[in-house]
């Protein structure tokens, strides 16, 4: 399926394609390409796309840039992540979760409980027993 399809069957106003060191392009209105940002040492490219699609969702719907503007920001991010220029997440301070989803499952009867939960590699698991 070409992207034009794609963006008309799932009724997408954007379309990101990334191409690792060759850039990519945004399918909206029409095709905007990027480059990718020149990275000196390549440590680890995994992930990589999974990084410009975020920064480049924040930018352009969080901040309200336009799609160059965000390209360029994308890019630039995921340029040094590749460079290994990031915080490892043993070094992450983050605030401990306030959710606590232990509460939720007392509220349900035990005849509405779940028994079962597929999980997302087909694994099927026993709760509530």
């Amino acid at each position: 399926m070409d992207c034009k399809t794609l963006k008309e069957f799932y009724g997408l106003r954007e379309l990101v394609i990334t191409k690792g060191d060759e850039g990519g392009y945004i399918m909206a209105d029409e095709k905007v390409s990027f480059e990718a940002k020149p990275v000196q040492r390549i440590i680890d490219t995994t992930g990589a796309g999974d990084i410009f699609f975020a920064a480049y969702l924040i930018y352009r719907f969080h901040k309200h840039r336009n799609i160059s503007e965000s390209t360029q920001y994308a890019a630039s991010i995921a340029a040094r992540y590749v460079a290994g220029l990031y915080i490892p997440v043993g070094q992450l301070k983050l605030p401990s979760s306030r959710l606590n989803y232990g509460h939720t499952a007392d509220k349900f009867s035990e005849e509405n409980r779940p028994k079962d939960v597929i999980l997302a590699n087909g694994r099927r698991i026993q709760i509530g027993h």
